[in-house]
């Protein structure tokens, strides 16, 4: 018989201690995927919301003062589909029809013409909305940099 106090902690076993370092590395690698897809998700989100309220643009052109823009959305059973056609200053509007894909009926389809005013409240709702994403994942992210900050300082040294 052994006593632990006398012989001391019996070592790992071989296996065990390539099993715990394997999955030590797929946890830092999830992690800095994670973490990786959320600064990816704040940029996108960053984007969207400038896009949307820095100024008026259709189909992702800047709008000018005198140009107009097409829009042709769907309401459907689960989402909100939009086409938007910018339509240069002296050209007339453009003629837009949902994509067979869409499966919209007339009376969930609604067409019109915008001015750069009209776009830019076109554009509002989506730019908050990103713009408060953006800085839910801003704090998110910021959070869960400060607890690992915390952790790794009083933590002792492993591996």
């Amino acid at each position: 018989m052994t006593d632990p106090d006398v012989d001391g902690p019996h070592p790992a076993a071989p296996g065990r201690t390539i099993g715990a370092v394997f999955w030590h590395v797929v946890r830092r690698l999830a992690v800095g995927a994670l973490g990786l897809m959320f600064i990816a998700l704040l940029f996108g989100a960053g984007l969207v919301a400038y896009q949307d309220l820095a100024g008026p643009h259709c189909d992702g052109h800047r709008m000018g003062p005198a140009d107009t823009c097409s829009v042709l959305t769907s309401r459907g059973y689960r989402s909100v589909r939009t086409i938007e056609k910018l339509n240069p200053a002296g050209t007339d509007p453009a003629v837009l029809t949902a994509p067979v894909n869409w499966h919209a009926t007339q009376e969930n389809i609604h067409q019109g013409v915008y001015s750069p005013a009209g776009m830019r409240d076109f554009h509002r709702t989506t730019g908050y909305a990103m713009l408060g994403g953006a800085l839910l994942i801003a704090l998110a992210l910021g959070s869960w940099a400060y607890k690992a900050a915390k952790a790794r300082s009083a933590a002792p040294r492993q591996l």
